[in-house]
């Protein structure tokens, strides 16, 4: 049992009764594959405050693959290069002597806190009564974060198979496409060379990013057509798969 203190209440977490909860990856219900998902997915890591990871390491949790994950609109003004996500991650354990822990806001986007009230967070967090039913060993934790919207500062993003999978998680699918000539992900990724290649117009910047943990990778290229070939990598894996006879039983020698 793991104990740590949050704005002085202490939680424990029973870390390997948690661990079988996320055997396998996270949960479907942190990636439906839709834009806001995936956005959440590639930004979680980067964009979240460096205590908040720490703290959910502390607790033996991984930052980057909640059980659950939906969009908000706390955001306030809206904003159409942001958005506002809330996450939370089940575990096993308790708080001691207090049905929650006090709010830690990081800023004025970013939050986290530990609760065990079931049934306030199935009225807050879209998608929590979804889940299995309440586990009385069961504790939330929950965080609100401020995350960049990706897909407005790309043009043409689409998924596609890659050929090699991400040096960091392993994952093969990528999201790619060209920064926008006024894109802040040169600002947002700490890139700022990017941006006298798009100001000046000194060619087109084609982008990367690992679907699942938002590793980026780009290269500069020709502002000339064709900008890119299409990937068939997947749909060629899919027609091997079809062609490929189903392997014939060997008959046994009596």
């Amino acid at each position: 049992m793991k104990s740590l203190t949050i704005l002085g209440t202490r939680v424990e977490i029973d870390e390997e009764r948690t661990s079988e909860l996320y055997e396998g990856g996270s949960s479907d219900l942190d990636w439906c594959q839709c834009d806001g998902c995936t956005n959440a997915r590639m930004e979680r890591l980067h964009s979240a405050p460096a205590e908040q990871t720490r703290l959910l390491r502390e607790m033996g949790l991984d930052p980057a693959l909640p059980y659950l994950s939906r969009a908000t609109w706390q955001l306030r003004p809206r904003s159409r290069r942001h958005t506002q996500r809330i996450c939370c991650w089940f575990a096993y354990g308790r708080i001691v002597d207090a049905e929650s822990t006090e709010v830690m806001r990081f800023d004025r986007y970013n939050s986290m806190w530990v609760d065990s009230r079931r049934a306030l967070l199935d009225r807050r967090i879209e998608g929590m009564e979804w889940n299995r039913p309440t586990d009385p060993g069961f504790i939330y934790v929950v965080t609100s974060n401020r995350l960049p919207r990706l897909y407005g500062e790309v043009c043409g993003f689409r998924s596609e198979r890659a050929p090699n999978p991400c040096p960091e998680c392993g994952f093969m699918w990528r999201e790619t496409g060209y920064l926008k000539r006024r894109s802040l992900i040169p600002e947002w990724r700490g890139v700022p060379e990017l941006l006298e290649v798009l100001r000046l117009r000194k060619g087109r910047v084609y982008v990367e990013f690992c679907s699942r943990c938002g590793r980026m990778e780009y290269r500069i290229v020709d502002d000339r057509p064709p900008f890119r070939r299409r990937n068939t990598l997947h749909r060629d894996a899919l027609k091997a798969a079809r062609a490929t006879p189903p392997a014939r039983p060997v008959a046994r020698l009596r």
